[in-house]
């Protein structure tokens, strides 16, 4: 390298401090793979311009609030609470559209009324919708959903796209607890637009920033942050990196009906709006093509200076992620750590159409000098935890997640979440990732429905312990690890016609019986919804035509039924024969014709005869007849149809199945859902057992 190349290197980067030097890293005393992290739902995704993806919030409880979408289109809120560990969760919104960048925002008043906002993506001119929570704290119930149509199509009659998309909501107590809404609007720009009645009215939509449209339609990405009183901090970029050569990081912030660059001089008022590219703080702008960046968090330290974090891109197999902070009337640049590439999962012989898409980083805005990144290592993304005492020069780090088998992406820090709150983050955990929607136009091969993204949303708390104590708690949170584990794992496997999917899915209504947890409700909702029948029910065996989840609802189904008679039931395999007539009770009514005397004495040998077998309930191989068994007498004992003496000995019997479940060998050996399917029942027979 010559003089004059040295000179222009060494000026190009001037300001960027290496911060590779990690003082130490905290190996945590035992790995924690991210499937030991609980799941605030086992069916969820977020994007990271659409904040906050979280909230804390102390009033009569202790609770997070946050959202997501699911691989179905529909749009839920939940809380954890701190000081049970309960967590509930609602769908808000059904079947909107499947695509990541759907999840909703929340802001939560100083009453503690949640307002949730959310929007559509590729649907065209769609509104921005908005709900409130009719009590505060509480997700259960709901004021109407309003449908709002915030860009101005009078002032923007040229305005070739008025989408909605990534909303983002701050509320000023400083202006009298005015509510700002900012999202991608009027020709995807910045926009915003206010509400002075908490939400009840708005003004019309604003473009905040307009870069300089070097090419048609430029996409600049926003990120902002409030501490909630005077202050709003954005950073900008001035398009998106995978349709720009180059492009830039900007900077400023908002007080009092005024914009100003970080070192306080004013730039416009609100009148005189939008903001133009060459008004900002420049925080970073690479002199040489093809090195492009993105946002991804922005905060302020205790003095209120703003520090934020992005990641740039000299090629897209270098995911440099980077910290900035605003000391001495200058941005001081950090590089952290290369990343790695994208996360998707490309498929063979395809061009990755999000290169740009990284693992992730985000601030924990109570406490700015600490940062969650999501870093690939040995080839999957994992969640760590880096924190700085000298203002970004050295790190110490600590694992989240480490040795796991699927990426970890996307942290969130929850906002407001005090420093001896526990949790602190949540993030995504995928197990199927290969585009961002299901309906994307860009993608060169249409994406089928079974191969839409499949992710969970996890939280830094581990699943208790669970031990072999006989109560109606351990058993729920054994069979609660489980189903998340089986939902997040869905079987591919197994036709949706074969009994073991109906003994699944009557499993997941068991255990939504025993627990009232809506999102196993929903989920199952959706799985009877939206699965396509393989083959016509005529050509359907006994078993599978008496299991089908939807046999109960189809009159086709129904008068397949009545055609049963003894004969054809005893053709049934013999080690599902008893459980099999149980569920036909179930579908029997007193005036149809095949709910004959036959049937119940039939039921009733094959019970005592399920008494007199023994079973080697230890043995891995046989659990699914033995868990048959054993479900089968709890329920023969609960309807009356066998002694309570022998609830003694089931229990036992019980306590020696689960101890398969509770050392997780499911994870380690040949596991079907029908297997998850049969426990969820048995679960629910034991703990009425228990009960009663």
């Amino acid at each position: 390298m010559n003089f004059r190349v040295l000179f222009l290197f060494l000026l190009a980067n001037i300001f960027f401090v290496d911060a590779q030097n990690v003082s130490n890293i905290n190996e945590a005393s035992k790995t924690v793979h991210s499937k030991n992290y609980q799941s605030i739902t086992f069916n969820g995704i977020w994007s990271w311009f659409t904040d906050p993806r979280a909230v804390y919030f102390e009033g009569e409880h202790k609770r997070t609030y946050t959202g997501w979408v699911d691989n179905y289109g529909d749009i839920h809120v939940a809380y954890f609470d701190h000081t049970t560990k309960a967590l509930n969760s609602k769908v808000i919104f059904d079947n909107l559209e499947i695509d990541d960048h759907n999840n909703p925002s929340i802001l939560i008043d100083k009453n503690g009324y949640l307002i949730m906002f959310f929007s559509s993506h590729l649907q065209g001119e769609k509104p921005l919708y908005m709900l409130k929570s009719n009590t505060p704290e509480s997700i259960e119930d709901w004021r109407p959903v309003k449908e709002l149509y915030l860009n101005d199509k009078d002032v923007y009659k040229n305005a070739k796209n008025l989408n909605h998309t990534y909303t983002n909501p701050i509320q000023l107590s400083a202006e009298n607890d005015k509510i700002f809404l900012f999202w991608r609007g009027v020709d995807l720009k910045p926009t915003y637009a206010t509400s002075s009645d908490n939400g009840n009215t708005w003004s019309s939509g604003k473009i905040l920033f307009m870069p300089e449209e070097v090419n048609a339609m430029r996409v600049p990405y926003t990120k902002v942050y409030s501490d909630g009183v005077s202050k709003i901090h954005f950073t900008f970029t001035d398009g998106h990196p995978t349709k720009e050569v180059s492009n830039a990081l900007y900077y400023m912030y908002y007080e009092n009906g005024a914009f100003y660059k970080a070192n306080g001089k004013k730039i416009k008022t609100v009148a005189q709006l939008p903001i133009q590219q060459q008004d900002l703080d420049v925080i970073y702008k690479q002199t040489s093509e093809n090195n492009t960046v993105w946002n991804w968090d922005i905060a302020q330290n205790k003095n209120g200076d703003p520090i934020l974090v992005y990641v740039k891109f000299p090629d897209s197999e270098n995911h440099i992620y980077c910290y900035a902070i605003w000391k001495n009337n200058e941005w001081i640049n950090y590089n952290l750590v290369n990343s790695g590439n994208w996360f998707p999962e490309t498929p063979e012989g395809s061009e990755e159409l999000e290169p740009n898409y990284s693992g992730g980083i985000t601030i924990d805005h109570e406490s700015p000098n600490t940062l969650y990144l999501s870093v690939k290592r040995k080839g999957i993304f994992e969640i760590e935890k880096w924190i700085t005492n000298n203002e970004g020069k050295s790190w110490a780090i600590e694992k989240i997640t480490s040795n796991s088998t699927k990426n970890n992406i996307r942290p969130f820090a929850i906002k407001n979440a005090k420093k001896e709150t526990s949790p602190q983050v949540l993030w995504v955990q995928n197990t199927k990732y290969i585009s961002y929607s299901l309906s994307a136009q860009d993608k060169k091969t249409q994406i089928a429905f079974k191969d839409r993204y499949q992710s969970a949303i996890k939280i830094d708390a581990e699943y208790p312990e669970i031990d072999n104590t006989l109560s109606s708690k351990n058993i729920i949170l054994l069979t609660r690890e489980l189903l998340d584990w089986q939902l997040e794992n869905p079987s591919e496997n197994i036709k949706k016609t074969d009994y073991k999917y109906g003994v699944f899915c009557d499993g997941i209504k068991a255990f939504w019986d025993l627990t009232n947890d809506n999102r196993y409700k929903n989920e199952l909702d959706n799985i009877i919804q939206y699965e396509e029948e393989e083959e016509e029910f005529e050509t359907l065996a006994v078993e599978d035509l008496i299991w089908h989840f939807n046999t109960k609802n189809d009159r086709p189904f129904l008068n397949k039924l009545n055609a049963l008679n003894i004969e054809s039931i005893n053709k049934i395999n013999d080690a599902i024969k008893t459980v099999t007539l149980s569920k036909l009770l179930t579908l029997i009514n007193e005036d149809d014709n095949y709910a004959t005397k036959d049937i119940f004495d039939l039921y009733k040998r094959s019970l005592d005869d399920e008494l007199k077998k023994e079973k080697e309930y230890t043995n891995p191989d046989k659990f699914f007849i033995n868990a048959l068994s054993v479900y089968t007498i709890a329920k023969g004992i609960n309807n009356g149809m066998l002694p309570r003496d022998e609830k003694a000995r089931l229990l036992e019997s019980w306590q020696s199945l689960i101890k398969i479940i509770i050392n997780k060998k499911y994870q380690n050996v040949h596991w079907d859902i029908g297997n998850t399917g049969i426990i969820l029942l048995g679960s629910k027979e034991i703990v009425d057992l228990i009960e009663n």
